[in-house]
């Protein structure tokens, strides 16, 4: 299955806050399949409706070796408090981390290492999932809005975990 994924860039190594100054790195995630996705805490139209698929896809696999990140494009607001209530009024499973990161690294991470975000859009959040390997290579970019490209990436994530 993943043979017949392409294989677009390596993520590399980056660093994020998930809570209480406790670090999330990229290299956490080596030997392990993820999800990551782009928002912020108070978008009212995408993003509410991307992290409902991506903790639906969290509490499927929460019993299996996948992690999903989704990662705050408004560092400065999206505080440690805020991103808790954010988290525990939607999913509190281990296998679902919100993060955040210096402005600075996430244009890098999001527009040049990944490609979904771009400098011309509202805040660089974007509606993608990205699978990303065991390698750290990202492997698909699913649309978190499309249920078809949703079930897309949860077919794909099954049959890698198999």
């Amino acid at each position: 299955m993943l043979s017949r994924l392409e294989r677009f860039n390596q993520i590399g190594n980056f660093t994020a806050d998930i809570s209480d100054k406790t670090l999330f790195t990229s290299q956490d995630m080596i030997g392990k399949y993820w999800v990551i996705n782009f928002f912020f805490a108070s978008c009212e139209e995408v993003c509410p409706k991307v992290n409902h698929n991506v903790t639906k896809l969290a509490r499927k696999f929460q019993d299996r070796d996948m992690q999903f990140v989704s990662i705050t494009v408004d560092p400065i607001n999206d505080n440690d408090s805020v991103l808790s209530v954010y988290k525990q009024t939607r999913y509190s499973g281990k296998n679902w981390v919100l993060a955040r990161m210096p402005l600075d690294s996430l244009i890098v991470l999001s527009t040049k290492k990944i490609g979904v975000g771009h400098l011309s859009e509202p805040s660089l959040h974007s509606t993608r999932l990205v699978l990303v390997d065991k390698e750290g290579f990202v492997r698909g970019f699913y649309d978190g809005l499309d249920q078809n490209a949703v079930y897309q990436l949860e077919q794909h994530l099954d049959s890698l975990l198999h």
